[in-house]
Formats: C-alpha cells, sequence, structure tokens
C-alpha cells in the first residue's frame, strides 16, 4: 500500500508551529484557565458539530446541558444524547 501525505510539507511546518505556540500559551495557564477554557472548546465545538449532524440545541442549552446536566425543554432526547457523547469523546481525546 502506498503512502499518502494529506498536508504538504509547508503545511506540516505550519501545523508544527501553531503545536508549539499552543504548548507554549497552555505552559503560562493557571490549572483553572486551562480547565474554563477546555471547558468553553467543549461547549462549542459540540455545539457546532451537532448543528452540523441536525441538532436543535441553542449555544446557551448545550452550555446549561454540558454543565448542568440541564436538558432543553421540548427537544428531543437524541439531541441530549449527541452532545453529551461529543463531550465525552472530547474528554477521551484529550485524555
Amino acid at each position: 500500500m502506498a503512502k499518502v501525505d494529506i498536508f504538504t510539507e509547508e503545511e506540516v511546518k505550519k501545523l508544527k508551529q501553531l503545536q508549539e505556540k499552543f504548548r507554549h500559551n497552555i505552559s503560562q495557564m493557571s490549572p483553572d484557565v486551562y480547565h474554563k477554557e477546555m471547558e468553553r472548546l467543549a461547549i462549542d465545538l459540540s455545539w457546532k458539530s451537532s448543528q452540523i449532524e441536525g441538532n436543535t440545541y441553542s449555544l446557551l442549552e448545550t452550555e446549561r446541558l454540558l454543565k448542568d446536566k440541564e436538558t432543553a425543554a421540548g427537544k428531543p432526547k437524541d439531541d441530549a444524547t449527541m452532545l453529551l457523547n461529543h463531550k465525552e469523546a472530547l474528554n477521551w481525546i484529550l485524555k
């Protein structure tokens, strides 16, 4: 099987630079700030990814669900499950 490169050499170089910048930035954060940033990422990413799949939760409803486990009135249970699964998948990746 032939090896297929997804990124060009220039793209790989740029991604490595961005990764180093990210590592530097998070090394400057307190644990509390890092936790809040990751929580915000989980909310935003879960909401946007689920929207692509047709989820009906708003960003605020998503935040309430992921932070407080509060489901939105009148929304399908499957929408809540999708959002919770997105967050759990992100947590798994981060670990």
